[in-house]
Formats: structure tokens, sequence, C-alpha cells
């Protein structure tokens, strides 16, 4: 990927920031970081997705350029705003407007990967506002996983999150691993100008994975760093107030699954396609004899009929 004339690198880390719903979580967020970052030159851009917020001026008296989207956007494309702005930078950070650091924890992450030259993108521990452990890192994930999970037989009885996140690492402990979370993932400019960014393909989810797999493949090392700490109010960014998740951002779930399969191991991608169609018809059927319309209509108006376009 072509990112413009290379030039030595001026600062350390430049900031990207989705503002994706109309909480309020990006004011916290920013502040955090200016309060918490230390040791390190960086700049902060804002992206901001159609919110409507009237407050964000306030963000650039805070130091921080601000983008606006004429139209919505999902993740990967939203952060892809900011390459033609990487050049002067060695370091990207793509961070959750829901989020904001505990420590210095952008400082200590690039301390570490200059000390290892060898490992393109870092992760961080993820804590939830109730004090406890976010999954931060992960196996990459398979049909087993994304038929268990649709299920809802992922994950032990009692259980918050899937055995494949829970099994995986102690989230206390660093150490080098398949995936870790968008939600604070920061990535060497010089890796992303040799092999590329985010698939803009995967409107929300997997994006993550994704680019850590092709990483891998690459011979780069990912790695988890425990010592570097974010606070995450936890899908603030993809929630709608008092909803959870929408009709239509599970449909976008299911695609950027059936994208990564079809990317990765071709078989399971046709497996899972069969597997997902009936599921979610199932799904409409069941929401729809049971009253709950706005689900159906939901759903419906985000496939078109059919799951895959």
């Amino acid at each position: 990927m072509s990112i413009g004339e290379e030039r030595e690198p001026s600062k350390d880390l430049l900031i990207s920031i989705v503002n994706g719903n109309d909480r309020g979580y990006i004011y916290e967020c920013v502040e955090s970081i200016i309060r918490n970052t230390q040791g390190i030159t960086y700049d902060i851009v804002v992206i901001d997705n159609c919110t409507g917020d009237a407050r964000l001026s306030e963000l650039e008296e805070m130091g921080a350029t601000l983008m606006r989207n004429e139209r919505p956007m999902g993740f990967s494309s939203n952060h892809s705003q900011v390459l033609p702005m990487l050049d002067g930078y060695r370091y990207l950070l793509v961070f959750n407007d829901d989020a904001y650091p505990a420590n210095n924890a952008f400082g200590m992450m690039i301390r570490e990967l200059d000390d290892e030259p060898t490992t393109a993108i870092a992760g961080c521990r993820i804590i939830g506002v109730d004090g406890e452990d976010q999954p931060g890192a992960a196996p990459f994930p398979g049909l087993r996983y994304f038929v268990t999970n649709a299920l809802g037989i992922d994950r032990d009885k009692g259980a918050r999150y899937p055995r494949i996140f829970t099994e995986y690492i102690d989230f206390s402990k660093s150490g080098y691993v398949d995936w870790v979370s968008g939600c604070s993932m920061m990535l060497r400019t010089a890796f992303i100008r040799e092999h590329g960014f985010l698939d803009t393909g995967y409107f929300m989810f997997l994006e993550d994975t994704d680019i850590c797999r092709r990483a891998r493949a690459a011979g780069y090392r990912v790695k988890y760093m425990a010592q570097a700490t974010v606070v995450h109010y936890g899908g603030g960014s993809s929630k709608v107030k008092g909803k959870g998740i929408t009709p239509q951002l599970y449909i976008e779930t299911q695609r950027s699954r059936l994208r990564y399969l079809k990317k990765y191991t071709l078989m399971s991608y046709f497996l899972y396609w069969g597997f997902i169609n009936i599921y979610v018809y199932l799904k409409v059927l069941k929401s729809a004899l049971s009253g709950d319309m706005e689900w159906v209509n939901g759903a419906l108006s985000k496939t078109k009929k059919r799951l895959l376009t």
C-alpha cells in the first residue's frame, strides 16, 4: 500500500479514534489520553461517524484533529481515513471511543515495541468498568467457534466469555498471541506500508483478527502487553442505548465471519454459509411469531432477503 513519499518519522504515535455514538465517551477518552500519556510524542485524530454531536468542537480545543464523515462508515473504512497522515509517525494506534488508558499504556507499548523489531502489532490488557478482564487476545477462530457461538454453546454455564478467550492465556501476563483486540491495537507504520492496513471489506468485527493473521503469515509477531492497561466500557461503540446489539450489526457480524472464512479456509466458508443462512431465517421466523417485528424488519432490511450480497 502506498501512503505517500516516506520521510524520517518526526513523531512516535498517531492515535485514530472513531466517535461512533452520542453517549459522550469520546470526551473522557481524549482527556484520559492527554492526562496519562507521557514520554512520547503523539497526535490524536477523531473521526466522527455522523453522530450529530453538537459538542465536537471541544475536541479541537483539546488539541485533537477532527474529521467528520458525510455518511456512516464501518470500522476499517473509518480508520483507513488516517492513512494519508501516517507519514512522519512511527506507530499508529487504533483506539475505541468508549475506552481510556488507565496508565501510561501507550508509552509502555512503544518502549516495548522499540525493543522488539520483529513484533508488528501489539495489544494491551483491557479491563471493564466492573474491574473484570475483557478478552484482549485470542487464538484465530474457525468454523467450530463460529457455529458454537451462534448456537450459544461456546461457553461454560454462567461464564461471561466464550472458552476460546478464557482458556487461551492468563490476561495478567504478557505474551505472544495470534491476535489482539482492535479496542486498543498499535501497529508499526512500516508494517502498514509494506503489508497494508485493515481490510475495508469488513464493516465491523474480525478486522483486527484479519490483520494480525496477515502479520503472522508475513513472519511478524503479535504481542499482548499486560502491563499496559486500558479501561473499556464494552460495546459502547456498537450498541444502541438500552437495546444491545442491533439486528443490523448481528447480520454484519455474520458477514464478517463469512468474509474471514472465505479468505482463509474456503471449505469452512461454504459450510458456515449454509448453516448461518438457515439459522438466521429461523431466527427471523421465530421473532415474527413472537411479535418482535423490530428485529425482523431490521434483519431483513440489512439482508435484503439474503445474507450474502
